[in-house]
């Protein structure tokens, strides 16, 4: 028997009770045990003892803190671009700490954190804490966000969990750039305006001004000179990023986009794109106060 610090990891296949249903015992048990190969090679390339496997799980230990994650990214990397057979994930849960090693086995707190931690996870994420967060060296405790807050089996107070990031910086630096351009659209869409050109009238519209009434009655916010129209003809909304107009007419409206064919809309919607004009009388080629000019 003997006293010691080191790193406990178990790996398990996520989805594994499904795959068996999707594709039979043989098949599974096939792909399964291929996959168990591999998290045992990937883990004994980082200086790690396989303990013991358990159905499509690894228990193992490492030296470090480094080498565990080094083998749990390894293995990330490798179940994400290699095909077994079948769609499949890792999850995976690893605690630095004391362990007591005794007739080929380990016990003690290091194994039962990383018990509970593995349970944690998900596919395709690795969980580890916030004592073999301190085991890391500073580059790699970067490469450590904070998941949760959480009381281990046996801890007496909450502790602080951590995600560890496994991706290529490549794809990694894909992501902040989808992020940022996100971000940036989210921006422009925040922005938008619609102009509205009626008579001697120009109108801006944000975001903020919606619902804006139009009609031929007092009440509204753009009383329009048209015969044809109702008190309360139409309403402009924004929704999703997009200014929308909307007909509670009797007689319906009529909206053309430069360039295309006039559409008749009568108790019905759609979204005002680009310029166009939108007219109260059938006559929306001829000038006069039964129309009016957009700019999206």
């Amino acid at each position: 028997m003997s006293n010691e610090s080191a790193a406990i990891m178990f790996s398990d296949v996520s989805g594994s009770s499904r795959l068996f249903k999707e594709v039979g015992d043989a098949e599974a048990r096939a792909i399964i045990s291929k996959v168990v190969s591999m998290m045992m090679d990937k883990t004994q390339a980082q200086n790690g003892t396989v303990i013991k496997t358990i159905g499509d799980e690894v228990m193992a230990s490492f030296p470090t803190a480094q080498a565990a994650l080094n083998a749990a990214t390894d293995i990330q990397k490798d179940i994400d671009t290699r095909y077994y057979g079948a769609p499949l994930t890792i999850r995976i849960g690893f605690h630095f700490g004391p362990i007591i090693e005794e007739a080929g086995d380990v016990y003690g707190e290091a194994v039962n954190d990383a018990a509970d931690l593995v349970k944690i996870a998900k596919g395709g994420q690795i969980i580890t804490s916030e004592q073999t967060r301190q085991a890391l060296p500073p580059e790699s405790q970067d490469k450590l966000e904070v998941f949760d807050k959480i009381r281990l089996k046996g801890g007496k107070k909450t502790a602080v969990i951590y995600i560890a990031e496994w991706e290529d910086d490549q794809e990694s630096n894909a992501t902040m750039f989808m992020a940022a351009v996100n971000t940036e659209i989210a921006a422009a869409i925040e922005a938008r305006s619609l102009q509205i050109e009626y008579e001697d009238q120009n109108i801006t519209l944000s975001k903020n001004d919606v619902p804006f009434t139009i009609g031929r009655g007092a009440d509204v916010d753009l009383t329009i000179e048209c015969n044809m129209a109702s008190r309360s003809h139409c309403t402009i909304d924004y929704r999703r990023g997009k200014f929308v107009l909307v007909d509670k007419s009797t007689n319906g409206t009529y909206l053309a986009a430069d360039g295309r064919e006039p559409l008749y809309l009568r108790r019905e919607e759609t979204p005002l794109m680009s310029t166009g004009t939108i007219s109260f009388s059938p006559e929306i080629d001829e000038p006069g106060p039964h129309r009016m000019r957009y700019i999206c």
